[in-house]
């Protein structure tokens, strides 16, 4: 089931000046959730250190709740990943690939095993 992304924010365990950010970029979003703005420009806003704003930024782009886009300028540009926390976000375990000659010559060894068992323990 997916979580919601607030919530999978908030179990994030997240500093005070990363939520600060994430305050600060979403009132910096546009109508088609661009965000394009400087992490000096972001730090100045904030009164905190330009490089803590790099680390939030890599931080929320590591559990996918920003995509980095190309940049404008000197500024990045992000967006709001649309799928944050949905199902689709999720990542894809690949089924194993099963070669059927081989599963099948293994399930006649363990058949032929199990009766060589059985066939000692009643003779």
């Amino acid at each position: 089931m997916a979580k919601h992304p607030l919530a999978l924010l908030a179990d994030a365990n997240l500093s005070t000046n990363d939520y600060r950010v994430i305050t600060v970029l979403l009132g910096e979003l546009d109508t088609v959730n661009w965000i394009v703005v400087s992490q000096s420009t972001l730090a100045r806003k904030l009164n905190i250190r330009r490089q803590s704003v790099h680390r939030t930024i890599k931080r929320l782009v590591a559990m996918g709740a920003l995509l980095k886009a190309p940049g404008i300028g000197l500024c990045h540009s992000y967006r709001f990943n649309p799928k944050f926390g949905s199902e689709e976000d999720k990542p894809k375990v690949p089924r194993p690939v099963v070669n059927l000659a081989q599963a099948r010559k293994r399930r006649t060894k363990i058949l032929e095993t199990t009766e060589l068992i059985e066939g000692e323990k009643s003779g």
